[in-house]
């Protein structure tokens, strides 16, 4: 084991242990499904509905560390994480966080059909994320959830989650801004909604969600897999857990 992995692993050891011991009792069950930054030594944490709002806030008061990220609540969103120092390239899409008012988002416009060599599909369940935190909030298990199920493109091209304007119909969620988004045609406007949870593999991760017209297929950013560490396997085309994670949910934003 090289040092970098063996200071991981302890790092992760004591992040684990730690959450168990101290934090499980502050934070279950008020903030299942929220994300928490553990800085080790200090024993402060941050919370976030998102992987990198947490990693945001530990980072604002402690600049230099690395922190042990992981999901309340759950045992599979778990990993190392530092601020990220730069945006992802153009050419993998923006990030899969709220996309300010004003920006220029990514989409491109791949055919449809799924037998074409070289394209990557996979199944996703896509929760109204509201929905989760009033079932949540209330106690009551059986309040209702709005979800639907869809076979996504995975698009390097796209810059969020990308369903037709029906489908976030049926999620019933809320229209916040409108983006300009660069096109094969050039540049237009959509709609962005928020927020969904996303479902791939049994891996969750939240976004906001771009309204594309009909004639495109459902698109899933491939930054989106890289937060589920998830990848695609050459060979098959398949969408698989990272190898190189050893079959563990490890978020890296070194």
């Amino acid at each position: 084991m090289s040092a970098a992995k063996a200071d991981r692993s302890e790092l992760a050891r004591r992040g684990e242990e730690y959450y168990d011991r101290v934090l499980a009792g502050k934070l279950e069950p008020k903030h299942v499904g929220r994300f928490v930054a553990i800085e080790v030594e200090s024993g402060d944490y941050a919370l976030g509905d998102t992987q990198l709002e947490a990693l945001d806030r530990a980072h604002a008061k402690h600049p230099d560390r690395v922190f042990y990220l992981m999901r309340v609540g759950y045992t599979a969103a778990a990993g190392i994480g530092a601020r990220p120092r730069r945006r992802p390239s153009r050419s993998r899409g923006a990030a899969s966080l709220p996309t300010p008012p004003g920006t220029t988002p990514s989409a491109s416009s791949p055919p449809a059909k799924e037998s074409a060599m070289g394209r990557t599909y996979a199944d996703v369940e896509v929760e109204n994320y509201n929905d989760i935190v009033r079932r949540e909030e209330s106690g009551n298990g059986r309040q209702r959830v709005r979800r639907l199920k869809v076979r996504a493109l995975i698009d390097t091209g796209s810059a969020l989650l990308c369903l037709h304007r029906d489908a976030i119909a049926k999620l019933g969620l809320i229209r916040t801004h409108t983006a300009k988004v660069r096109t094969g045609a050039g540049e237009t406007e959509r709609g962005i909604y928020a927020v969904a949870r996303i479902n791939v593999l049994g891996r969750w991760c939240s976004a906001e969600v771009m309204e594309i017209p009909d004639s495109l297929p459902p698109l899933l950013g491939y930054i989106l897999l890289e937060a589920l560490d998830l990848v695609i396997q050459p060979k098959t085309h398949k969408v698989v857990p990272n190898p190189e994670s050893g079959g563990k949910w490890v978020l890296d934003l070194l």
